[in-house]
């Protein structure tokens, strides 16, 4: 009766770790996809900002040049 008492026991704490072991597992790796995630979206935002800026530099730059060339010419 003991013997079998200790057996349910020990089957009770390894069924314990399995599904403690799993959960952290889980938990792991779905920590892990939301910080690539997120890495990935901050990336996607610092480079549309990046280009937006040197869109709009360039653009401001070029509008720049043309009216400073159209005004030295036409003087």
């Amino acid at each position: 009766m003991s013997l079998l008492f200790y057996a349910s026991i020990l089957n009770l704490i390894i069924v314990l770790v399995v599904v403690v072991v799993v959960v952290v597992v889980v938990v792991v790796v779905v920590v892990v996809v939301v910080v690539v995630v997120v890495v990935v979206v901050v990336v996607v935002v610092v480079v549309v900002v990046v280009v937006v800026v040197v869109v709009v530099v360039v653009g401001s730059l070029t509008e720049y040049t043309t009216i400073v060339f159209i005004f030295t010419f036409s003087t």
